[in-house]
């Protein structure tokens, strides 16, 4: 017998300012990084911060490459960075994801991308491979925090639960 399941993706939508100090440093960590992003063939830069459980930061951009299967995502480079810098067991909980892409301001911050042909702007989130990265280093108990600055200047706040359901990681095996 067939049954259907259905999921939604809680996320909440906040001002900068609504955001803990953590969180607004991290943030603005991910902010900086996204200036050394290299982007020469999309244009669309992406600066990644992630925080370990101990408090600790790490960042990432995006790396294009003309092949693009090598082209390396801001998630994964910040990731990397933190196993590299605070060993192979790091626990992330919290990553911050800013994307820009154009030259529009955004509440003096960044330059950004404008709306969409159809005039929306839409809350993303890191893409699938990014989203399997970040569960592998997800806190073992918990959930990872997501942060990504949205076009009009405010926070999408989600969990990883949430933005990635039935998914199957280290505590599957």
């Amino acid at each position: 017998m067939m049954k259907k399941f259905e999921t939604t993706i809680a996320v909440t939508v906040v001002d900068y300012d609504e955001l803990s100090l953590t969180m607004q440093s991290l943030l603005a960590a991910a902010i900086m990084a996204r200036h050394n992003a290299q982007c020469g063939y999309s244009g669309f830069a992406v600066g990644a911060a992630v925080r370990t459980l101990a408090g600790d930061i790490a960042l990432g951009v995006n790396v294009e490459n003309s092949n693009w299967t090598c082209t390396t995502h801001a998630e994964q480079t910040a990731v990397a960075t933190a196993v590299t810098n605070f060993g192979a067991n790091v626990e992330i909980e919290a990553v911050a994801v800013v994307a820009a892409h154009g030259t529009e301001r955004i509440n003096g911050l960044l330059d950004v991308w404008g709306p969409g042909p159809d005039g929306i702007e839409a809350i993303f989130g890191p893409c699938g491979t990014c989203r399997q990265i970040l569960l592998e280093n997800a806190p073992a108990k918990g959930s990872m925090t997501i942060l990504v600055l949205q076009p009009n200047g405010t926070v999408a706040v989600m969990t990883l639960d949430d933005l990635f359901p039935m998914a199957f990681g280290p505590k599957n095996l």
